[in-house]
């Protein structure tokens, strides 16, 4: 019988922002902590809450207490996501976990069968990850909280340094749907380690990502970036992304990194944020399309970061042909794109969907919006305060995907308010893509409507976007009519998206 595999989550550093409280109701759980446990449990893994700090060795919340802070544990039941069991200190200040750290992880073993192999730690400080050093379970590390505080500590450990919860599990996913796609990390790995010797002799590889799937080549040659464009049809007015897989790579290609922008790197590095910066000689022109800054980000795939540390920085824009749809899935990739590649890595459907948000800090005293992407404003905000946005319609080269017509299906797109807008005639050849519930009756007459969210869940809806345009494209429709929504959240990036696919 197989066995169970599993994901504890630390509670001071996973669970809860705040620490060292006296009063249970005041615990505040991260905002993110529902979408992530819900990804979690989609893939079968039983979920544990290890609390050992010293509010809970009876001193401020006992036990009971801990069992009990939990409207958090209420509200994740009523959505369906279950908390197998919480370990944590007795009253008892001999508790065994004080006799042994990995005491609660051993019981959790014996009780439930759990292969830790196929597990996961997830917490925010150095501590949290000492049963690692003595069983093979992963070990996820995450800034928030007081996670930035001791990072440096981190990396001396084998813990994958992610941003939050929801990056964790999103990390979790990208890893789950690989073991479906590769027998064994091996023959994963033996894929990376050819796709980093193409990239190495100049050549031109298709790589996934947590965005889009993108087509990269070595950011530092010149010939090599311009096969990108060739493969592409991409004007050499449009300048790439340069993607890097740790902060080494970024010293050597920009001039200074302004405290704003380094506040958001360390934050929310890897993922899907891009920043624009000042850029040194070392990266050609062609990459930048002759500006004198470069666009930079460190994405969160594991293969897109092991690709680069085997290879060094790379330039990588999305995998389709220029203009077109983003593909999300690797069956999307157009058939020209592989071809004209000189080498192609499956790493199943990307989580996001979306491109990456871009910041510039060419101004540091106003950074601004470019580009709306997987990293809502909202987030970014309240890192760094207040930015200014770009005009989504505004034509523009300052960074990759702003030209005003971007991301387009090949069938056309029209936005409009309302599907009584449209007539019957219009309808039965048409299709009608919709982010909230619309009646029966105004949808009866199309030909077919995809309903990409019901709960206002633009995570969810941005991550199908592209591959639903994509399906609909091939059934040859006359258009494509929809309704954007709200510009709040993820809901500005898939606005600015279908604003684009729209435009003549």
């Amino acid at each position: 019988m197989k066995k169970n595999k599993a994901v504890f989550l630390n509670g001071d550093g996973a669970i809860t922002e705040n620490l060292d409280i006296n009063f249970p109701d005041k615990i505040k759980s991260h905002s993110e902590i529902f979408d992530a446990l819900k990804i979690i449990s989609e893939y079968n893994f039983l979920i544990f809450i290890i609390a050992n700090q010293r509010t809970t060795s009876g001193k401020f919340i006992s036990k009971n207490e801990l069992e009990k802070v939990p409207k958090l544990i209420q509200q994740l039941n009523a959505k369906s996501i279950k908390i197998v069991e919480i370990f944590a200190h007795d009253s008892n200040h001999n508790c065994e976990y004080r006799k042994s750290p990995t005491y609660f992880l051993i019981k959790a073993i014996e009780k439930y069968d759990i292969n830790l192999k196929d597990s996961y730690i997830i917490g925010n400080h150095p501590s949290n990850f000492i049963m690692t050093q003595k069983y093979p379970i992963k070990s996820l590390y995450l800034l928030s909280g007081n996670g930035l505080k001791y990072r440096n500590e981190a990396e001396k450990t084998n813990a994958k340094i992610l941003p939050d919860i929801l990056s964790a599990a999103e990390f979790i996913q990208i890893n789950e749907n690989l073991q479906k796609i590769y027998n064994n990390n091996n023959e994963l790995e033996e894929k990376i380690l050819q796709a980093s010797l193409v990239i190495k002799n100049n050549g031109t590889v298709v790589m996934p990502t947590e965005t889009v799937y993108g087509l990269a080549a070595n950011a530092e040659n010149r010939k090599a970036v311009e096969k990108i464009f060739s493969i592409k049809k991409r004007p050499s007015y449009d300048p790439l992304i340069v993607h890097i897989s740790n902060f080494e790579m970024l010293n050597k290609i920009v001039l200074e990194i302004p405290a704003k922008a380094k506040i958001l790197m360390e934050n929310l590095w890897p993922g899907p944020l891009t920043i624009v910066l000042r850029k040194k000689q070392i990266i050609p022109d062609i990459v930048t399309a002759n500006l004198p800054s470069v666009a930079v980000r460190m994405p969160m795939h594991p293969i897109a970061l092991k690709l680069i540390e085997y290879s060094g920085p790379i330039a990588a824009p999305s995998a389709n042909l220029f203009s077109q749809l983003s593909p999300t899935r690797y069956s999307d990739i157009s058939k020209e794109i592989i071809q004209n590649a000189n080498f192609a890595i499956n790493g199943g459907d990307c989580i996001k969907g979306l491109e990456s948000t871009i910041i510039s800090f060419l101004n540091e005293d106003k950074p601004q919006l470019l580009r709306a992407g997987s990293i809502s404003v909202e987030k970014i905000e309240r890192l760094i305060g207040k930015i200014s946005i770009k005009k989504s319609s505004t034509q523009s080269s300052e960074a990759p995907g702003m030209q005003k017509k971007h991301y387009s299906p090949k069938t056309p797109i029209f936005i409009i308010k309302s599907p009584n807008d449209i007539s019957d005639e219009k309808k039965i050849k048409s299709a009608l893509l919709s982010f909230k519930k619309i009646s029966p009756k105004q949808v009866s007459q199309f030909k077919i409507t995809k309903l990409l969210t019901s709960d206002c869940d633009f995570r969810k809806a941005a991550a199908q976007l592209y591959s639903t345009l994509a399906e609909l494209d091939k059934l040859k429709l006359k258009a494509i009519y929809t309704i954007l929504p709200k510009k709040k959240g993820l809901g500005l990036a898939i606005a600015d998206r279908l604003i684009r696919a729209s435009e003549k």
